[in-house]
């Protein structure tokens, strides 16, 4: 007995069929028909390769990212004793910095002050032993919280904006 399934992707494949929406699209690579041994049914299969489209922001969304970036970090920073505050910010950053220039700029300033704020933070640490590091650990938070509340600001009033006393080594 054979058995054959069509689905809509699965026509004849000599071009590759597109499928789109706002967020995905689907190409269709192969079709070929199989037959499964343990029943004899004959399927045809398509293989699909899905391709997730970076699709723009608008200038408001832009901002609102920009402003979580360094929002998320800002209370994360004095919560967690400085440890979670670049993860707001890393995910931003990774997922959405080829969907707007404002918001690559603002992610990677949120990790930036992250990165100098974890080196300070480990010197204070180190300087523990020599009782200065109880002073400096607890102020280096609350600097960073600062940059960060002024860059959830700036972001959230659509203003190009660079960290002071922080170095651009995420772009």
């Amino acid at each position: 007995p054979s058995l054959t399934k069509t689905w809509p992707a699965a026509a004849a494949c000599s071009e590759p069929e597109l499928v789109h929406s706002p967020w995905l699209r689907l190409v269709s690579f192969a079709s070929s028909k199989v037959m499964l041994p343990e029943s004899g049914v004959t399927a045809r299969i398509t293989i699909l390769l899905s391709v997730v489209l970076p699709q723009p922001l608008s200038p408001t969304e832009e901002r609102n990212l920009g402003l979580i970036a360094h929002l998320v970090p800002a209370v994360l920073l004095p919560l967690s004793a400085g440890t979670l505050g670049f993860v707001g910010s890393l995910v931003i950053y990774l997922v959405y910095k080829d969907r707007g220039p404002f918001v690559r700029a603002h992610a990677a300033n949120s990790l930036n002050v992250q990165i100098i704020t974890a080196i300070l933070l480990l010197a204070s640490s180190v300087l523990m032993l020599l009782l200065v590091g109880f002073i400096l650990y607890p102020l280096v938070i609350v600097v960073a919280t600062v940059i960060h509340v002024l860059g959830a600001v700036k972001a959230n009033n659509g203003e190009w904006w660079t960290p002071p006393m922080t170095p651009q080594l995420v772009k």
